[in-house]
């Protein structure tokens, strides 16, 4: 089953799209910077850190640009092959989404305030704001809540089709929505008990 995506299901997945390619236009920009500080053409203002920008290029192309993108293609691949989404999974997408945003807005804003200067990663020794490390489990978060999304939508496939092979693309989804949550578990452990705490 291939379907076109409707409106409010397409809206849903180009909201991540933009936002994703906002993130690559912004970490793109930051590396180019990057390269000329490096290279001595151009000189930051006194306000403005090398490792601000290193911080901003490293978390918007490896951390959010990734998981927009990868969640926006996942609601395009399961509503394309499962069928449209229903007003909860869509909701879900939604609440995932806006929840991600917050988190983004709130890591960036201690990012931009130098106070948040932890390269690409948010992993310990580097400390930041306390603001930030929840901002950033704010994007994991919101993920996990569109991914559940995601997976309601499979699993309802399954109930309508007993029987019925599901299509490739909406399993690959489920299982990777799977290993997504598993796999961060670990990361949203040590930022709630040890690093915000810590900071």
């Amino acid at each position: 089953m291939i379907t076109r995506l409707n409106k409010s299901d397409s809206k849903l997945v180009m909201a991540h799209m933009y936002v994703a390619i906002g993130c690559l236009i912004l970490g793109g920009l930051a590396g180019l910077l990057q390269t000329f500080v490096r290279s001595g053409l151009l000189q930051l203002p006194k306000n403005i850190s090398y490792y601000q920008i290193l911080t901003v290029h490293g978390i918007v192309l490896a951390l959010v640009l990734t998981t927009f993108f990868i969640l926006g293609f996942q609601y395009s691949a399961v509503a394309k092959t499962c069928g449209h989404l229903t007003s909860v999974q869509r909701k879900l997408g939604w609440i995932g989404f806006f929840v991600m945003i917050v988190g983004t807005l709130m890591a960036a804003t201690m990012v931009l305030l130098n106070k948040a200067t932890v390269l690409y990663t948010f992993y310990a020794p580097l400390q930041a704001h306390v603001i930030f490390y929840v901002g950033m489990a704010l994007v994991v978060v919101g993920s996990w809540i569109s991914v559940i999304g995601q997976i309601l939508k499979y699993r309802e496939f399954k109930k309508t089709y007993p029987g019925k092979k599901s299509p490739l693309l909406s399993y690959m989804v489920a299982i990777n929505g799977v290993m997504w949550i598993v796999c961060s578990l670990g990361v949203a452990a040590t930022v709630l008990f040890q690093l915000i705490p810590w900071s």
